[in-house]
């Protein structure tokens, strides 16, 4: 749901380090991804625009079978009946099975433009792309679109707003190609076919394969069977900082941030009665519809100041600040089974399957305070800090806890020759992981 050409630089926070900002979340570290930005002067524009296709770069190869070969592995009285009336002069055929699927060339395209420009008080960013990339089997695509307005707004001498905001259209048509139990999956379907089993319509019917996995025609299933997802997604934030003290000894920031995170998808598993890996089913024809709206919003107001006693040599940043967090997460599925012919609709099916629903709702607040050293022209880097927090997934929704960490460096430039750079470096943190949802207890 991001635009790739709208990041500017992906830094990693590491374990206790990240614990100490971000809490429990970021147990296993945090990725930072910052987008661009406008910068000032004249408006300058770029496009960009990408073309190619898709080719399947290799695949397991087709082994040809002799009748020898197929009686083999095939020797039942009705399976010797079922090659002899597949030979064509004598011989069995060869497919390519994989090429018949999959051997689609398809065309992929993606156009970028983005616009940036501003003056002293005003900066922005404004982007669009619009990708499609087309799939090397029939009726599987994907596609984005995406449109971004980053924006810096300087209200006063000491006052300055960043908003950044996105929102993102995705569609993706995934086919059957997975793992699975029922003939459903296209590739693992077609391990089970031996290279002379015919799998191409003849006058729109296709044929039904004699040996197969859960009857099924693997070609058929890509031209009849849908498995469709769409994604709208908005995320925005807005940044204010105010520069309560500048020059002397003390510079010092409060910044106050917020930010949303809203997304809904929609999915669509759609396989018809005449699919041959249905009709084996009780109640063949299924058709399943899946819905999910997210909410995440967070709130943040910060004070960071950097006090130099002794000139740029020596400096103190001390930071401290709350965070809040609510994520309300909401899913639901339903699936139909015995559907008439010709019918995709759920309210067309026979029998209900069994319905799903989960509704999440998950509030954190935490407090952090951290302290940072730079000493003997950035020779000594030392810091500590501390993170307090609670969140209603924990069994004791009002107990805060803590989450500590303490680091110190020191660099010997030129230690072993000119040029070099030695550094000695210790660090402890704790960290922990917030309970999944429905494990608060257990």
């Amino acid at each position: 749901d991001l635009n790739p050409e709208d990041i500017a630089s992906v830094e990693v926070l590491k374990s206790a380090a990240a614990s100490s900002i971000y809490g429990s979340k970021a147990a296993n570290g945090v990725i930072i991804i910052t987008t661009k930005r406008g910068l000032g002067g004249k408006p300058r524009a770029t496009i960009s625009q990408r073309i190619g296709f898709s080719d399947l770069l290799r695949g397991p190869g087709v082994r040809a079978f002799d009748t020898t070969s197929a009686f083999d592995l095939y020797n039942s009285p009705e399976d010797s009946a079922v090659i002899r009336s597949l030979e064509i002069n004598g011989r069995l055929p060869v497919y390519d099975h994989l090429q018949e699927a999959a051997g689609n060339k398809p065309l992929t395209y993606e156009t970028s433009l983005d616009v940036s420009g501003g003056n002293d008080n005003t900066k922005y960013f404004v982007s669009g792309d619009w990708s499609h990339q087309g799939g090397i089997i029939d009726n599987t695509s994907a596609g984005r679109q995406s449109l971004r307005v980053n924006l810096d707004q300087r209200l006063g001498d000491k006052l300055m707003l960043n908003l950044s905001n996105a929102f993102t259209r995705t569609t993706t048509d995934r086919g059957m190609t997975n793992n699975d139990n029922s003939g459903a999956g296209i590739t693992y379907a077609l391990a089970y076919i031996p290279s002379f089993v015919p799998l191409k319509p003849v006058n729109g019917v296709y044929p039904q394969p004699a040996f197969t996995y859960q009857n099924a025609n693997p070609l058929q299933t890509i031209a009849l069977a849908a498995n469709t997802e769409s994604v709208n997604r908005f995320t925005g934030g807005a940044t204010l900082t105010y520069q309560a003290l500048e020059g002397g000894r003390h510079d010092l920031k409060i910044v106050g941030g917020a930010g949303g995170d809203l997304f809904n998808q929609k999915n669509t598993v759609y396989a018809p009665p005449d699919l041959y890996f249905q009709a084996p089913q009780q109640f063949p024809g299924v058709s399943t519809l899946g819905n999910a709206d997210s909410r995440y919003v967070n709130w943040n107001l910060n004070a960071i100041d950097v006090f130099t006693p002794s000139g740029p040599s020596m400096s103190f940043t001390t930071s401290a600040g709350l965070q809040y967090e609510d994520r309300q997460l909401s899913q639901a599925r339903s699936t139909a089974l015995g559907l008439l012919e010709g019918q995709s609709n759920i309210d067309q099916g026979a029998v209900f399957g069994q319905p799903f629903e989960l509704n999440t709702h998950e509030k954190t607040f935490a407090m952090y305070a951290q302290e940072q050293l730079q000493a003997f022209d950035e020779r000594l880097l030392a810091e500590v800090g501390l993170r307090a927090e609670r969140s209603s997934v924990f069994g004791n929704t009002n107990q805060y806890f803590i989450y500590p960490k303490v680091s110190a460096a020191y660099r010997f430039p030129d230690l072993l020759g000119k040029g070099s750079d030695f550094k000695l470096r210790g660090a402890y943190g704790e960290t922990g992981n917030q309970t999944l949802f429905g494990q608060k207890f257990t």
